[in-house]
């Protein structure tokens, strides 16, 4: 088991190679512009995508949030 966690404290840590990913001279260009992508089909169907993700994880914290408040209210003050 310890050398499992070694291998992986050292996978974890090791600097590696300096980078492991190809940017695009397009994408460079892109980015140095800082324009957004075109519009297309597929960037608005991931933006709509992301967007519900995003106001479901909102959602459930502020659920959770709720949830906490009511249990501290609880102790606080126990319901009858």
């Amino acid at each position: 088991m310890n050398g499992a966690a070694n291998e992986v404290l050292v996978a974890s840590t090791d600097p590696g190679p300096e980078d492991s990913v190809n940017v695009s001279a397009a994408a460079k260009q892109a980015a140095a512009r800082g324009g957004s992508p075109a519009p297309s089909l597929e960037h608005g169907l991931v933006s709509l995508n992301v967007s519900k993700y995003l106001a479901v994880a909102n959602m459930k914290v502020l659920q959770t949030g709720d949830e906490m408040t009511q249990d501290l209210t609880n102790i606080v003050r126990p319901s009858r």
